[in-house]
């Protein structure tokens, strides 16, 4: 089974993105799944979508979460996941 992956939206200089993104860091070491990193700047069409409403995290076409990462609420989104079909 390939690993889950998690899109992850972001930009230069997102202070709340590099936060995000060192929880997720810390929970590939208890979960196995992947992220990409996805550059807003580098798309018109996302950075008309997204803007400054980011990070936003989506698993699997559904977003997991947006602004702020919860890792309490991450870790039961990735344990219900890898636990169970999605």
């Amino acid at each position: 089974m390939d690993p889950v992956q998690i899109r992850f939206y972001t930009r230069k200089g997102c202070h709340l993105c590099k936060k995000a993104l060192t929880v997720l860091q810390e929970l590939q070491n208890e979960f196995k799944f992947r992220v990409q990193l996805v550059d807003i700047d580098g798309s018109p069409h996302l950075l008309a979508a997204y803007g400054h409403d980011i990070p936003v995290a989506e698993m699997e076409g559904r977003e997991v979460f947006r602004h702020r990462i919860d890792k309490h609420a991450m870790r039961e989104i990735l344990q219900r996941r890898l636990n169970s079909p999605w």
